[in-house]
């Protein structure tokens, strides 16, 4: 049995529609089976946009941009940004590119297919891949940060928030709590 965190799924692509409003605005998308939360915006993502805040001609990756939706609602609200996605799933990547004209998706695991250094990186980490998944994506990122860089990771504190901000202090040498909502905690790590 595959899982949204795996490169290729099981079974025919079943795409649906979802709609969503984030930041007093509202959205469309399409969604599918084998990708995370197939149906609509999560609440995770949801506080990981909401805690976002962007400086002018940014470039930004989506790290695990699933189908999309934090690259769609930040291209919305920030259209000079450059912004990359990538995602190990090749469905999610089929799906992101349809949901983001405009912005340079990726299949990667990690940082494999992207190269460059970024303003900002932002995740909502596979927490089901294991922790280790979790903590070379940490790891990974800092290095693919430029000076002044910001990561932000978005976690359900009660299913290893306390690991993975000590995880990002190790890395980083401090960690920041930007947003706490609904059991959720935004970690933000500088570079």
């Amino acid at each position: 049995m595959s899982h949204y965190y795996d490169e290729e799924q099981d079974g025919s692509l079943r795409e649906q529609t979802v709609a969503f409003s984030v930041l007093g605005r509202r959205f469309s998308a399409v969604t599918g089976s084998g990708v995370f939360s197939k149906g609509g915006l999560d609440n995770a993502t949801r506080v990981l946009v909401e805690s976002c805040s962007l400086r002018g001609t940014e470039e930004c990756l989506d790290l695990g941009c699933g189908w999309g939706a934090v690259g769609l609602v930040l291209k919305e609200a920030h259209p000079d940004i450059s912004l990359v996605m990538s995602d190990v799933n090749t469905r999610a990547v089929r799906l992101a590119r349809k949901n983001v004209p405009g912005a340079d998706v990726r299949l990667s695991n990690g940082f494999s297919n992207v190269p460059e250094s970024f303003d900002m990186i932002l995740t909502n980490p596979p927490y089901a891949a294991g922790r280790e998944v979790c903590y070379r994506l940490i790891e990974e990122s800092f290095g693919h940060l430029r000076p002044r860089g910001r990561f932000l990771l978005v976690v359900r504190y009660r299913k290893g928030g306390k690991m993975l901000e000590q995880k990002i202090k190790d890395v980083f040498g401090d960690v920041e709590v930007l947003k706490k909502s609904g059991g959720f905690r935004v970690y933000q790590g500088v570079r």
